[in-house]
């Protein structure tokens, strides 16, 4: 069931009222934030889950996104707790085009709920780069691994929801209220998504291909003009570094200024520099050991925060971590 401003025979809510303030009028709220040509949020019938609809625009046979997302979607793969790809729950067909049923979750870009401790940011940071080494290991390259596409289970952090397009209200159209931090939950999944540039390659495939992407961030070697062939694990790497760094040491500045080597590193120059996921998730889980249990608890700041901040602390946070 879609949004009542998206229901066949929608009337404003706000109709033959002046008084209404649209503001706070839930189908006032426009569908156009990134990615609104393809995605829609729905309540499933059968349990009331809050899921998203993504449109692909052929049908599912035809399409190397719904393969890979089916691919990484099946119990074999989801025994493993580095899977971190968005897993699909359902597919609707249509004659010539189809709809994935995925989770329903909040973008990483908005910045909002800020992290809130220095342990936050870290299992972050461990579960993208967890997620990137499974891909690689099945031989998946991504290809558009920027901050847009890496998103998380928000459910339990807003009690009474989130609005898909808007920062600060929630299902209803009201002003958010009752934000738990991460720890104060548990912690959160994170999720890859968008498996729309994304390539699949046998055992003894040839790597090296010279293809251009549709990649909100690329690698140098990708935009050369007359480039030579190149490696898209070395190009995720890179990209994967860049949304690290951009999203806690640009961010949350000097906090994680002990991950800039790492995060250079990934976006080295030349991709011979760059380490492999798995070098790169060892490398980061070095640096996190240093770390004692009430050092990982630290209160951060994001950089000009602006934004309703969490419930504060309580004991309960501090034994999580």
């Amino acid at each position: 069931m879609l949004r009542p401003r998206f229901r066949p025979g929608w009337v404003p809510s706000w109709k033959g009222n002046k008084r209404v303030d649209l503001n706070w009028c839930e189908d006032a709220i426009e569908h156009t934030d990134s990615g609104a040509e393809v995605t829609m949020d729905a309540v499933r019938m059968s349990d009331g889950r809050h899921v998203c609809l993504k449109r692909i625009p052929c049908r599912a046979e035809d399409s190397t996104e719904v393969a890979i997302t089916q691919f990484l979607s099946q119990n074999e793969q989801r025994k493993d707790p580095r899977n971190h790809a968005i897993p699909l729950l359902d597919l609707i067909q249509a004659p010539d085009h189809c709809f994935m049923v995925l989770p329903f979750c909040r973008r990483l870009m908005h910045r909002f709920p800020p992290f809130s401790t220095i342990g936050e940011v870290f299992d972050m940071v461990e579960q993208a780069l967890e997620g990137l080494e499974y891909l690689h290991e099945l031989r998946i390259a991504h290809r558009d691994i920027s901050i847009a596409n890496i998103m998380m289970d928000a459910n339990r952090i807003f009690p009474r929801g989130f609005h898909m397009d808007s920062d600060d209200q929630d299902t209803r159209g009201r002003e958010l209220s009752g934000l738990r931090s991460r720890t104060r939950v548990g912690g959160v999944k994170y999720y890859i998504i968008d498996f729309g540039e994304s390539m699949r390659f046998e055992p003894n495939d040839p790597v090296l291909i010279d293809m251009w992407s549709k990649a909100a961030v690329h690698a140098p070697e990708t935009l050369e003009y007359g480039r030579p062939p190149y490696n898209p694990f070395k190009a995720d790497i890179y990209t994967m570094g860049s949304s690290l760094k951009y999203l806690s040491v640009q961010d949350y500045a000097p906090y994680f200024d002990i991950l800039s080597l790492l995060f250079d590193t990934m976006m080295a120059e030349d991709p011979s520099g760059r380490p492999t996921a798995s070098a790169a998730l060892e490398k980061f889980r070095v640096i996190k050991r240093t770390y004692s249990r009430t050092a990982l608890h630290s209160r951060i700041r994001l950089n000009n925060l602006q934004y309703y901040e969490s419930e504060p602390e309580d004991q309960v946070e501090r034994a999580i971590w």
